[in-house]
């Protein structure tokens, strides 16, 4: 059969392009990072060290895991302005704040919050599940979805921000 220089050229340069096409290319390894988690089987202060995961308390770019198997703990932040990506605290924990602050950046869940003094502030949607606590002066700020029991009692708490109910509000 007969073939032109042109379709010689023409096949030739199709096979090229259909190798590269289908030719691999290797890429650097890519590491998910991992959160930072509450690492002790006992209560203690969410600025102790030595209990999370990271060798220090979580920051800003730290996605942050409080669930232990043995629960029924308390991490209690009491001072100090605190802010993470965002937080799960979806077992038997409690999250206790007496003071200070924690920003949440991202959409977070907590199963077991006291707010008792301080500021929690939500920047995307915290959604709590569990059995939670707003009294004295603590302050929500941002997004709240409830969707378990928020008792709001003794003093005076502050709500700054919405709070969408689908559970059950105790005043």
């Amino acid at each position: 059969m007969f073939q032109s220089n042109s379709t010689r050229r023409l096949r030739r340069k199709n096979r090229e392009k259909l190798r590269r096409l289908l030719s691999l290319e290797c890429l650097e390894d890519r590491l998910v990072p991992a959160p930072v988690s509450w690492i002790a089987d006992g209560s203690g202060s969410w600025d102790d060290g030595s209990k999370w995961s990271a060798g220090s308390g979580p920051g800003p770019a730290d996605d942050v895991m409080i669930d232990r198997p043995a629960g029924n703990i308390t991490i209690t932040l009491g001072s100090g302005d605190h802010a993470v990506k965002s937080l799960a605290v979806p077992g038997d924990e409690t999250l206790v704040m007496s003071g200070g602050s924690l920003t949440l950046l991202e959409p977070s869940l907590v199963a077991t919050l006291n707010l008792s003094g301080g500021t929690l502030t939500a920047n995307a949607q915290l959604v709590l599940v569990g059995t939670s606590t707003l009294s004295n002066v603590g302050t929500f700020a941002g997004t709240i979805r409830n969707e378990g029991t928020l008792s709001i009692t003794a003093g005076e708490p502050n709500l700054q921000g919405t709070l969408n109910n689908a559970g059950t509000i105790i005043n």
